[in-house]
């Protein structure tokens, strides 16, 4: 996603959440899909650029090193403060 390439995946949990959500690649059920969705982004090369560009943006968002870092320590925090409660 970082590099701004598309992704093609199997129906796995998180990972077809997330590229339906920021419309960043392909889902496949099985794998004659699979090859059906390398054939289709190898011949729309303009579908493949847009999957793409959407990945690196959905990237930006959930893996920003400063708002990961953010989260945990506030995560780091609660559960102190519920520890010393």
């Amino acid at each position: 996603m970082a590099a701004g390439k598309p992704i093609i995946s199997t129906n796995l949990y998180e990972v077809s959440r997330i590229i339906t959500a920021f419309n960043c690649g392909l889902v496949a059920k099985d794998w004659k899909e699979f090859a059906l969705h390398v054939e289709k982004l190898y011949r729309n090369r303009e579908l493949a650029r847009k999957l793409g560009y959407n990945g690196r943006i959905a990237a930006e968002k959930l893996f920003d090193y400063d708002l990961l870092a953010e989260k945990l320590l506030k995560q780091l925090i609660n559960a102190f403060e519920a520890k010393s409660r």
